[in-house]
């Protein structure tokens, strides 16, 4: 019984310790689910804590031309992002958002439903109409993430693994 008195304080510390991980990042889910992607086609990565005039710079300006006139307001609950854009031939998009708290996920949801509903519109007509229907957007705990690639069925069963 002493011996285990004596050996307490070091387990607690150790289980301790062994539970605190780093949380995971946006870019580390983003970069998950591009290696994904066989076939992603060229576009632009954008990530919180982007230098202003970098490539990887998400301005206010393109923020609202993708998520609508309110969108800054909204992002304001936004502690880490990051998203990538195609540029050319197949259309695709995934967006990684990490929120202060569980709570704030609500105002980014509906951010990415708009998207969703603007890309519907955009897409509608063309030839990757019958794609709409794979954008999805899933929400766990701080995070939202929504995607739209050619396997989004497989993205968002591993988006679902990473963040869970």
């Amino acid at each position: 019984m002493k011996r285990i008195r004596q050996l307490l304080p070091f387990l607690l510390c150790f289980f301790l310790c062994a539970c605190h991980t780093q949380p995971i990042r946006a870019d580390q889910v983003l970069n998950a689910l591009m290696a994904q992607c066989d076939d992603l086609p060229a576009g632009s990565v954008y990530r919180s804590g982007a230098e202003e005039g970098s490539e990887a710079y998400f301005s206010p300006s393109l923020l609202r031309a993708l998520y609508g006139e309110t969108a800054e307001t909204a992002f304001s609950s936004v502690a880490d992002y990051a998203i990538y854009l195609s540029a050319h031939s197949y259309p695709a998009e995934l967006a990684v958002f990490v929120c202060h708290s569980a709570s704030d996920t609500d105002p980014i949801t509906a951010l990415c439903l708009n998207r969703r509903d603007a890309l519907q519109v955009a897409l509608r007509g063309t030839s990757w109409e019958r794609d709409i229907e794979s954008i999805f957007i899933v929400s766990q705990g701080r995070f939202v993430v929504m995607g739209f690639a050619e396997n989004s069925e497989a993205l968002q069963k591993e988006a679902l693994r990473l963040i869970g």
